[in-house]
This record gives C-alpha cells, sequence and structure tokens, in this order.
C-alpha cells in the first residue's frame, strides 16, 4: 500500500531568514506564511536553554497535512552554554488562524555537538508526533519522520510505517519530510532510492545506520 508524500509543487529555495525580516511580521509568534512561522517560533521561543543563531535558520521544506495545517522542517544552529554550538533539525506544526494568520503549534527538534557527516550517518532520521486536539476536538494529530540525506545519491526516501503503510517522501534540498494523520505512528524501516528506484541506503528502528555497498 502506498501513500505518495504530497509536497509544495515548487521547489521552496533555501533562505536564510534573519532576525529583522522575521520582526516584521506583526504579533509576535504569527505571521503570513506556514515557512515564516516556523521560523519566528524558533527565536521567540523561551523554553529552552540555547540561543538560536537568526541567521543560522534556513526552511528546507514544508508538507501539508489538511488545508489549515502546514508542517515546516527548518535546520539551525544554536549556543548551549554548557555543550556549546548545536546544529539542529527540526519539523514543525504550523495553523492557520481565522485571521487568515499562521502560528506555531506542536513539533520537534533534534540536535547535535557535530555538523552533519555523510560517512558517520548518509541519512540522519528524527521523528515528531502530536496527539491531536490543538483546536479541534476531533483533532487525529500526526506522525512525520524527518531528516537531512547527505548521500548524493538518494533521490527519493521511503518510510515503512508500523502500521505497513508505505509513504515515499521526495528528497528537497537535502532533505525529506514524511508527515501522515494520526500521533502513535512511527517507522519501522526506512529506505533511501537512486534515481533507478534501487536501494542504496536502509535503517531498521533501532538498529545502527548501515549502507548498501556493490558487490
Amino acid at each position: 500500500m502506498i501513500n505518495r508524500q504530497s509536497t509544495h509543487k515548487h521547489r521552496l529555495l533555501i533562505t536564510s531568514l534573519m532576525l529583522t525580516l522575521l520582526l516584521t511580521a506583526g504579533c509576535a509568534g504569527m505571521a503570513f506564511s506556514p515557512e515564516e512561522a516556523a521560523a519566528r517560533s524558533l527565536l521567540e521561543w523561551r523554553g529552552s536553554r540555547m540561543t538560536v543563531d537568526p541567521a543560522s535558520v534556513q526552511v528546507l521544506q514544508s508538507a501539508r497535512l489538511n488545508e489549515d495545517t502546514v508542517l515546516v522542517m527548518t535546520v539551525y544552529q544554536a549556543v548551549d552554554p554548557r555543550l556549546g554550538l548545536m546544529f539542529c533539525e527540526s519539523v514543525s506544526e504550523m495553523r492557520k488562524t481565522r485571521l487568515q494568520m499562521w502560528v506555531s503549534g506542536s513539533g520537534g527538534s533534534g540536535c547535535s555537538t557535530q555538523a552533519p557527516d555523510t560517512l558517520e550517518q548518509p541519512v540522519k532520521i528524527g521523528a515528531t508526533s502530536s496527539g491531536g486536539g490543538f483546536s479541534q476536538p476531533d483533532d487525529p494529530g500526526y506522525s512525520a519522520v524527518y531528516g537531512l540525506v547527505l548521500q548524493d545519491d538518494i533521490k527519493t526516501i521511503v518510510i515503512h510505517w508500523n502500521d505497513d503503510v508505505t509513504t515515499e517522501a521526495e528528497v528537497i534540498n537535502g532533505s525529506y519530510l514524511a508527515v501522515r494523520a494520526g500521533g502513535s505512528l512511527h517507522q519501522k524501516l526506512v529506505e533511501g532510492l537512486n534515481a533507478d528506484g534501487e536501494i542504496v541506503y536502509t535503517q531498521h528502528r533501532d538498529v545502527a545506520p548501515m549502507k548498501n555497498e556493490e558487490p
């Protein structure tokens, strides 16, 4: 059973979002686009001891869950007072308000003290989910698997979920983002496909990543 991941028809260019630009979008925590709202939420969040570098925030891609909900993937750098410079990937839920503005909901980030390394991990895998109920009692929530793709020949990421549904996510700006409705789903297998549809990378859940080698 194949559920092809829907993405915007146009490719999102990687854009470095400066703090001065972000502060022009009206009230704090709200913005005119889901991508801008995601970047603003990183800079305005006060629940972390880390300080985000505004010039490092990049929107890589987004995926629409429904008419009023878009998930946005970003990367950024931040300084932790104990650990130093951190390299982070994040997926944030953006919701459209009645005023047609976008505001952040749930989300998740993964950070490391080292920059991504192709040899160490050709495909980074992160996951986040929401149980729903953000604005509607019948909101089913969502599950997302996302990450960076550092192996150049990988063009598509295939997510095999724990309910035996398979999602294909196109590699855009060196990243992938697979999103589904339902807050209790997780990946059991992640595969990377080249342009010919051949599997060139495989990682099972809770198993160290491996790169397929030619015989």
